[in-house]
């Protein structure tokens, strides 16, 4: 069995080492040291405008030398990109008992941040070794370690997804709904949030756009919260969709005739007429909706507001 984990995730972790040194179990232990919470760091600079705050690992001990203060654990060290076949090698043919790797990597290396998922270098992509040594002073994970190649927007599955959450009516629930999606990197596109039919419980209807594996984890987490009764993805099924889009356009009276052909065609409702501007209600699926917006678009578009989706599941299916 092989590990790998970062120096903040093995410091919380560390003291099992005792365990498999009782029982002798031959893990491999491969530590990220970059005297960095990476993945914190990171957060803090897509969201908090690089306000670093605790993420500085700056008194981390010599993990490879921690390891063989337990009986029947060895330490190994990686420093060098040159070294890392050679030391790999020699903590695989140990099974004596666990074996730690201490590789020193790049403090500022990136880890698997969420912009690579989305096929975006991080900010600190690109680092390069020497070119005639081929080497640094310390292990650098971009340019001598093969990972999976983090999935571009042309092969990830990034459709729009609509989810019904049926939830209580108290106040903090909509934060804390928010909150699951935050943490796990997913951007609301739409929310729309309304009183049910009895006033103690309410509907939210959630368009997100995201990987469906990934999403599926957010709803199990949905669906375990307190306040939640249930939280359904209807994307693909038999229901009613529909949203509503008010759109202010510039239009002289020369150009009200075409204007109103758009809206009679798309079925719409002028809802305000003046001199020089229109208010039109659009209302429908999302794809007819869009459509709308595209062809009225020829327009001076002055503001946009739509309330995105509602949905209701057909027949004797639940919301």
């Amino acid at each position: 069995m092989l590990a790998v984990v970062g120096d903040g995730g093995f410091q919380m972790t560390m003291c099992e080492l005792a365990t498999a040194c009782i029982h002798k179990l031959p893990v491999k232990v491969l530590v990220l040291n970059n005297h960095y919470l990476g993945m914190v760091r990171q957060w803090q600079e897509m969201f908090y405008e690089d306000r670093e705050s605790g993420v500085d690992l700056h008194g981390n001990p010599d993990f490879a030398r921690l390891a063989d203060c337990f009986e029947g654990a060895r330490g190994f060290t990686l420093k060098r990109a040159a070294d890392v076949k050679k030391i790999l090698s020699r903590a695989l043919e140990y099974n004596d008992g666990p074996a730690v790797i201490n590789a020193e990597v790049e403090k500022s290396d990136e880890r698997l941040s969420h912009d690579s998922r989305r096929g975006r270098p991080g900010r600190h992509a690109g680092r390069q070794t020497d070119p005639e040594t081929g080497e640094t002073d310390r292990f650098n994970m971009s340019t001598t370690t093969s990972f999976p190649a983090a999935e571009s927007a042309e092969t990830t599955d990034e459709s729009l997804h609509t989810l019904s959450v049926f939830v209580a009516n108290k106040p903090g629930v909509l934060a804390r709904i928010a909150q699951v999606f935050a943490r796990r990197g997913f951007n609301i596109e739409s929310l729309v949030v309304s009183a049910a039919i009895d006033g103690s419980f309410s509907r939210m209807t959630v368009g997100v756009r995201g990987d469906p594996e990934r999403l599926a984890q957010i709803i199990a987490q949905l669906n375990k919260l307190v306040d939640t009764l249930h939280c359904l993805d209807h994307t693909g099924e038999d229901a009613v969709v529909r949203e509503l889009a008010l759109v202010k356009i510039a239009c002289k009276a020369e150009e009200r005739s075409e204007a109103l052909q758009i809206v009679e065609h798309f079925n719409c409702k002028t809802v305000d007429l003046t001199d020089t501007s229109m208010i039109i209600s659009a209302s429908g699926d999302s794809d007819k909706v869009d459509a709308f917006v595209r062809m009225i678009s020829k327009f001076k578009v002055v503001e946009q507001v739509r309330t995105g989706k509602v949905v209701m599941a057909r027949g004797d299916k639940m919301t």
